[in-house]
């Protein structure tokens, strides 16, 4: 919360506050999550990356690349394939399913009461802990014997308590006090969040003086974007930003690859007639068609500047709309594939500490320091459901900034001299799941639609903005977007899949120090046998290549 907003009566008294939400698991075994689930020694190798389903270039991986080339399609031209499907809506393009997780009603939750603690210190973050479990739920010590309890949080939260169990495991006198019960996860809504401010660090430069295309900050300028800034940034301003990026530049390859005898307005005209016409057969093959134009070169290969940047952003992308696609619509195996992949590119940006994150979430939900039925539990738990619709998934801490945010709202607009904190979050916090279920039921009884969905401007005006500039960018220049040797670009998007496999083998082997107590890095069962996958590899000009395979 915002410190206006936790001051109340004199403004020299400050009040730390948080809340919580209690979430009913899914996914969980019969008996529950049992701490002989966990294998704390357990160690991560690189083999477990580098040979992860998401850094291989499987069927599946083609399949959700031509998925989000059909997405970025449809959101660009959406009259024409809307016009595709109007005689055979059957055929229209699906999201591949890898791991569903089965449909349910709307996510069970109730607020809890106020806890009245600072979480920006070690104590602070056991004191929240020691509200919740020893006074709200007011927990008897043997519960905790050998019952596992998952805690999503941020960076900074997760680590604190990590730190606190390795203090309190050695001389602590009862289970409770051990922490041994507690399992620490990084949350995927500020993954997300720091994924975005990678692909900003590496996308973004304001000191490009050609102002090429390829670099956000021109695109930016192009579209009127002032609150998308490289160092102060909102996550939905930003994320929508970066996806129409995408979208516009795979829509502009696209329309170069079905118009490119003619140029201007004529091409526009050209391309939606062409995708007009076509059936759903030819717009599958037109997108195997352009998936196989864009994965035929790889950046690292790439001898024209501004055509590796393109590449790079798209790569980049990708992953991120994996992630997004994955949790919105409750694929436990999108989230999988779009972590794997994170290992890797977080490995070779400078955010240390979300790097160590991720590699600690990859380590819980893919290796044998978690049973399968725990690894499961993880990552089905780690999303909600609020709606109970297929479609409607939502991070678990995101779900609770969201009541963080309600409660913010009470706080600015009833808050008077003679209204304390606690009454407040007592009345508040505790009753909101009830008044909100309470004012739908009034809702629905007096026939009022209230839509929850906040409303977005259609995206395909700046997206064919976008599209233009891009071919007038490249018309200029007496050429195409399309790969031509030897063009160069005064900006250089980084390629963090070849900066990250350089840097991984050290960074799992400070990992494994840091978490299991040794290194790993000259062990033998960690390297790869003969032809079993790409081996660690040492050079930059080799570094991308095995973890980017054309088929």
């Amino acid at each position: 919360m915002g410190v206006k907003e936790q001051r109340l009566g004199s403004n020299s008294e400050f009040h730390s506050v948080t809340t919580g939400l209690v979430i009913k698991g899914r996914e969980m075994p019969p008996e529950g999550l049992r701490q002989d689930m966990l294998k704390p020694t357990v160690r991560l190798q690189a083999r477990d990356i580098y040979l992860a389903d998401g850094n291989q270039m499987d069927d599946v991986h083609l399949n959700i690349t031509e998925f989000l080339l059909y997405e970025a399609l449809k959101a660009a031209f959406p009259a024409q394939i809307e016009a595709i499907y109007s005689s055979d809506p059957d055929e229209r393009i699906i999201m591949p399913a890898i791991d569903l997780l089965p449909h349910s009603p709307a996510t069970t939750h109730n607020p809890l009461g106020p806890i009245p603690h600072d979480e920006s210190s070690n104590s602070g973050n056991l004191d929240v802990i020691h509200n919740i479990f020893s006074g709200q739920y007011a927990l008897a010590d043997e519960v905790f014997d050998n019952r596992l309890v998952l805690l999503y949080g941020d960076q900074k939260t997760v680590a604190r308590i990590r730190g606190c169990k390795k203090i309190r495991q050695e001389d602590s006198s009862s289970s409770y006090e051990s922490l041994r019960w507690a399992l620490e996860v990084p949350a995927l809504f500020h993954l997300k969040m720091n994924y975005l401010k990678m692909m900003v660090e590496a996308h973004f430069d304001d000191k490009d003086k050609e102002r090429s295309t390829t670099n956000l900050y021109t695109v930016k300028r192009l579209w009127n974007r002032n609150n998308v800034l490289p160092k102060k940034w909102d996550f939905f301003s930003m994320e929508e930003f970066i996806v129409q990026n995408y979208q516009a530049r795979v829509a502009a390859f696209a329309s170069q690859l079905l118009g490119q005898d003619t140029t201007g307005t004529a091409q526009d005209e050209s391309v939606r007639a062409r995708l007009q016409l076509m059936t759903p057969t030819d717009l599958r093959e037109f997108l195997q068609e352009l998936r196989q134009k864009l994965t035929e070169v790889t950046p690292a290969q790439c001898s024209d500047g501004e055509y590796r940047n393109h590449l790079l952003f798209l790569e980049h992308t990708q992953n991120y709309l994996v992630l997004k696609y994955g949790i919105r619509h409750g694929d436990l195996g999108w989230i999988r594939r779009s972590i794997d992949r994170c290992c890797v590119y977080f490995a070779g940006t400078k955010q240390f500490k979300y790097s160590f994150e991720t590699l600690y979430l990859k380590r819980l939900i893919s290796t044998e320091a978690a049973s399968k039925e725990l690894q499961r539990a993880i990552l089905a738990n780690s999303i909600v459901n609020p709606r109970g619709r297929p479609n409607t998934w939502m991070e678990t801490d995101r779900f609770l900034e969201l009541h963080n945010g309600a409660m913010k709202e009470v706080l600015k607009h009833r808050r008077t001299s003679s209204l304390s904190l606690d009454y407040l979050f007592s009345y508040c916090s505790l009753n909101a799941s009830t008044m909100k279920t309470l004012g739908n039921t009034l809702a629905r009884m007096f026939s009022v639609r209230i839509n929850p969905d906040h409303t977005t401007k259609a995206t395909d005006g700046d997206i064919q903005v976008l599209m233009k500039a891009l071919k007038r960018h490249d018309r200029s220049r007496h050429c195409s977007m399309w790969r031509v040797d030897d063009r160069t670009c005064d900006f250089e998007a980084t390629d963090l899949l070849s900066k990250g496999s350089q840097k991984l083998n050290e960074t799992v082997r400070r990992f494994n120090e840091n978490i299991c107590g040794y290194a790993t890095i000259d062990d033998d069962d960690d390297q790869l046998e003969e032809g079993e996958g790409p081996r660690p590899i040492e050079t930059a000009e080799e570094t991308c290549l095995p973890l980017r395979h054309d088929k």
